[in-house]
């Protein structure tokens, strides 16, 4: 799966999920955020590979940053997307 994050903020309910990988790997992080009654997506692909716990420390900085307009984070495993294709 290319999918090493989820978190979900759905009805109220924060919902997170994780899939770790042990090596740094090249991410991209999509954050879907609602303001003003629209939903902005917020993208950050990762300058150098990453590590599980820097992908982690973001989505964490984005939780606390947005909060409750914060409705999903997802981080991709771009490696792991190429070698699917």
């Amino acid at each position: 799966m290319a999918a090493v994050l989820h978190y979900e903020n759905q009805s109220g309910e924060m919902l997170a999920r994780s899939w770790k990988v042990d090596k740094p790997f090249n991410a991209i992080i999509k954050c879907f955020v609602t303001e003003k009654g629209k939903l902005n997506v917020i993208e950050k692909p990762s300058t150098r590979p990453a590590s599980f716990v820097e992908c982690q420390a973001f989505a964490k900085k984005m939780i606390s940053q947005y909060g409750d307009k914060l409705q999903q984070i997802i981080v991709w495993n771009l490696d792991e997307m190429d070698m699917e294709s």
